[in-house]
């Protein structure tokens, strides 16, 4: 409203932000496994919250849009230190633990809306600032607490085979979040577009933030309610049907009259449905990898942010098809990303079935091995890792 911006340019803020925010992942990735993770994580968290949260008193598009790719590489940083330190810390159960530091992630998207149409309505624009204390003092928090480099990675050699991973299982299983993606960030970016413009909501009216507050704290919900169940239900078959249930609720949206209570009862099922399969692909891609584990997640997260430039394209399509109809494309693209994760699944029985919640393990045709628990052999050998190996061995 305030620079009088079009859907292409308001898809492009959304793209800039998800392109520094995860498609830089993977350089994060390295940067970590050879550092210190909990001193990335941290200086990512201050250097996000310090920026972002001065959108408010942007004198200008194109600082708003510096704002926004600077931040977003703080949060590039963090998201795969984080990551890497969280699946390290020897919990029986590595899914639920990723599965609760997205929650951490999506419990703040769903807060943050409420408060910022909060101090927006009550303080005006002028006020955002505030908002970054909090992550600049956890971030101090972390660099003092989780400065210790971690163990879980073959630092010396996780550099020379990215190509491999992205060349990989692991880059399928990238290509399967990119197009699973597509619709959830469609959802969230559009959402209030639809309510605006198509269902007559004011543009400070709190429905929007409760609705994109009900679908990420479901999102949240639903990442963690996988995570436990993966340890009964093969991931082949968890991911796949997540995956594809996630549309019935996604659509039911469109009918239902916004503000009712089976609408935010919609909203709040598609959030889980569609964001259920993410933190178990994030584990599958770090058992396929356990000597880069910082690498793994940063690849996962180049493919969300690859969604979020790709709905660039979204915005356009929605200039010229429609909102309703632009959102549904984007939404069937799910559809292709769930027999994808089905296939890999298949190639890959040994890291599909039912977790027995044991550390992931990696059996070798030479020494010395790959498993996070030899890594510092390996470095110390400067010994080729062999290609091919088989996790949960």
């Amino acid at each position: 409203a305030r620079f009088s911006v079009t859907e292409t340019t308001l898809a492009l803020l959304v793209a800039t932000m998800w392109f520094a925010n995860s498609m830089t992942q993977p350089l994060f990735g390295l940067l970590s496994d050879r550092v210190s993770p909990g001193i990335v994580a941290g200086i990512g968290a201050m250097a996000t919250a310090a920026l972002v949260s001065l959108v408010g008193v942007a004198p200008s598009l194109l600082v708003v849009f510096a704002l926004m790719l600077i931040g977003g590489l703080g949060s590039g940083a963090f998201h795969p230190a984080a990551t890497s330190l969280t699946r390290g810390a020897g919990l029986r159960n590595p899914g639920l633990a990723v599965s609760l530091l997205g929650a951490g992630g999506t419990a703040g998207l769903a807060i943050g809306p409420v408060v910022v149409l909060l101090i927006v309505s009550t303080l005006g624009l002028g006020a955002t600032p505030w908002m970054m204390v909090p992550g600049v003092a956890l971030g101090v928090a972390m660099m003092v607490l989780l400065r210790r480099p971690t163990t879980a990675s073959v630092t010396s050699f996780a550099p020379r085979y990215l190509p491999k991973l992205v060349a990989g299982p692991v880059g399928l299983l990238g290509l399967t979040t990119v197009l699973a993606s597509i619709g959830t960030v469609t959802f969230s970016s559009a959402i209030p577009l639809w309510l605006v413009n198509d269902q007559g909501i004011a543009s400070e009216g709190a429905l929007i933030g409760w609705t994109l507050a009900a679908y990420n704290a479901s999102a949240a919900a639903g990442g963690i309610t996988a995570a436990l169940l993966s340890s009964r239900i093969s991931r082949r078959w968890l991911i796949p049907t997540t995956m594809l249930a996630s549309l019935i609720p996604t659509f039911a949206v469109f009918l239902l009259r916004p503000g009712d209570l089976i609408f935010y009862l919609a909203v709040a099922v598609a959030g889980a449905l569609s964001h259920a399969a993410l933190p178990i692909m994030i584990i599958t891609a770090q058992d396929l990898a356990p000597y880069a584990l910082a690498t793994a997640s940063g690849l996962m997260g180049f493919a969300l942010g690859v969604a979020g430039v790709l709905y660039a394209g979204v915005g356009r399509l929605q200039e010229v098809l429609g909102l309703v109809p632009a959102m549904s494309l984007a939404y069937l693209v799910t559809v292709p990303a769930a027999v994808l994760a089905a296939f890999v699944l298949r190639r890959h029985p040994t890291i599909s079935g039912v977790s027995d919640g044991t550390t992931v393990s990696a059996t070798c045709r030479c020494a010395p091995c790959l498993c996070p628990t030899c890594a510092h052999s390996l470095v110390t050998a400067q010994s080729e890792p062999v290609e091919e190996y088989t996790v949960g061995g």
